[in-house]
């Protein structure tokens, strides 16, 4: 039986999920189809082309995929994933679910079902666990993202909390964060946050730089955020390097790194975007 909710996009706090433990309590072994996070391609299904392309090219392309199949060509269905690496991925850029939806769906111990809306196909499971997990299992990305920093603010106890005080009291969403080394007691504070909140952004910092006597701010636009992501990394040392030393080895600078237990992000040029997508898919998916 299939429950499938209309997401009110304009709304994302609203109670949609109200009636979902009342569900769970009344039955078993549902299937939960959510709303991709980019209505554009379709509601519940795999990334489904606007304007006529040919659906027999996308029978075997699922939502869920080792990474993008619009950006990536020989991109592969994952059979099954965990809760948390959707939810890696889903903030990390995946146009896949919407990470509430993955939320609930681990709160409860609820298995999602991914399958396609115009074909029959195999789909993908997300759920609490897998039989063998992957080392990799997706490589992800973002060009909807500013990197925006402060320069020369005073290097004291403190400054962090009133750089990203009014950030967060102004509803900003703060990604990756990177402080310099300080010099003459002075520092440089460099973060991104979706290219949507710029001007929030820019006002808030001008703002700021006065009342830190800081140097000024500046924010640049040309970056994208390239990830990868896999539950088998907590027990797999040298990943981390691995993609280092496949950006450098293709001439791709990497501006931030930030990384969590089972993701390793990097931002990079929007230009170099294609490039890291594909090498690092080659190297870590294609192998």
């Amino acid at each position: 039986e299939l429950y499938s909710y209309q997401f009110d996009w304009d709304h994302q706090k609203s109670s949609i999920f109200a009636d979902f433990p009342s569900i769970l309590g009344a039955t078993h072994g549902i299937e939960i189809a959510f709303l991709t996070q980019d209505y554009r391609f379709g509601p519940i299904s795999s990334y489904i082309y606007p304007q006529g392309s040919a659906r027999d090219e996308m029978e075997e392309t699922m939502m869920s995929a080792w990474a993008d199949p619009r950006i990536v060509e020989k991109a592969k269905l994952i059979k099954e994933i965990t809760y948390d690496e959707m939810l890696e991925m889903a903030s990390s850029g995946a146009k896949v679910l919407m990470a509430r939806s993955v939320e609930f769906g681990r709160r409860y111990n609820v298995p999602i079902i991914v399958k396609p809306t115009f074909s029959i196909g195999e789909g993908t499971i997300v759920k609490d666990n897998v039989m063998e997990q992957a080392i990799v299992s997706g490589v992800t990305h973002n060009d909807k993202e500013i990197k925006f920093t402060l320069f020369g603010v005073p290097d004291q106890p403190g400054i962090a909390g009133k750089v990203f005080g009014p950030l967060s009291e102004a509803g900003v969403i703060v990604d990756m964060i990177v402080q310099n080394v300080s010099k003459d007691s002075k520092t440089d504070i460099s973060f991104t946050s979706p290219s949507e909140q710029k001007n929030d952004v820019e006002t808030i910092l001008d703002n700021l730089s006065s009342e830190l006597n800081a140097e000024g701010s500046d924010s640049d636009s040309d970056i994208a955020r390239v990830s990868l992501i896999g539950a088998g990394m907590k027990a797999e040392s040298g990943i981390a390097s691995k993609m280092f030393s496949i950006l450098g080895k293709n001439k791709i600078n990497i501006a931030m790194i930030s990384t969590s237990p089972i993701r390793i992000s990097c931002v990079v040029s929007k230009s170099d975007m294609q490039k890291a997508i594909d090498s690092l898919h080659e190297e870590f998916i294609e192998i």
